[in-house]
């Protein structure tokens, strides 16, 4: 409707008129401007649309569930990693979907998230990867408040660590290594220290044992050259 210059858009609205016996009578009829009304729906929905493409675009797994636990959302990261379309889990019980991974630490932070309504942090959960193989998620489970409900949503947010996890195994396999190897040299040392002292000595004690055997066997000669010296003298004293 052109008003003034301006363009209306009304809502035509029409109740009926009864009369004591119940029967219709007439019919009340007005109209309503609800050009600020359907201008508010269309930036809600521009809105909405503007968070969806947002959260689309997320590179972590983003998983909504309400408070039937049900799945409310489930982006396009959440498909790639798990292997599961949205198509096959919005509005299905969240417990029940067809993942593999360790279902019983999922739940049991799931359930500690919305008692104590904080944040919740899992780290290594494995999982089967969408192409087959293990991997381990970092997992996050975040509280969703709503008025008059008692129960919360969840909001969980998860972001595959496999290759971050290998990366600092491989850098503590180094360090242990590089440690092994100072502790090793360390003990060499003190073994050798020992060994070079004992070498030492034994040269020492080879040398000095070499001038006390020399010196024994010279006795020894001396002694048999006296012994066969001694007849020579008794008899030269016997003829006198």
């Amino acid at each position: 409707l052109e008003y003034q210059g301006q363009t209306l858009t009304l809502g035509f609205f029409a109740y009926p008129m009864f009369d004591p016996q119940g029967k219709v009578c007439g019919v009340v009829e007005h109209l309503r401007d609800v050009g600020n009304r359907r201008l508010r729906e269309e930036d809600l929905r521009r809105a909405h649309a503007n968070v969806s493409t947002l959260v689309s675009s997320i590179s972590a797994i983003l998983v909504a569930i309400n408070e039937e636990d049900r799945v409310d959302h489930w982006n396009m990261a959440a498909e790639d990693a798990l292997g599961l379309t949205a198509a096959r889990v919005l509005g299905k019980s969240f417990p029940d979907l067809a993942l593999e991974w360790e279902w019983d630490r999922v739940l049991d932070a799931a359930r500690r998230c919305r008692d104590k309504r904080e944040s919740v942090s899992l780290d290594s959960v494995r999982y089967q990867q969408a192409g087959g193989g293990e991997g381990l998620l970092g997992m996050t489970f975040n509280p969703v408040l709503r008025q008059r409900k008692k129960k919360s949503g969840l909001l969980i947010l998860a972001k595959d660590i496999t290759a971050s996890k290998a990366e600092e195994a491989r850098a503590s396999f180094e360090q242990r290594m590089q440690s092994i190897g100072q502790l090793a040299a360390g003990v060499a040392h003190e073994i050798n220290t020992p060994v070079q002292y004992v070498n030492y000595n034994m040269g020492f004690l080879e040398q000095a044992f070499g001038d006390l055997l020399e010196a024994a066997r010279l006795s020894a000669v001396l002694a048999e050259q006296g012994d066969e010296g001694d007849p020579g003298i008794e008899g030269g004293a016997a003829g006198k």
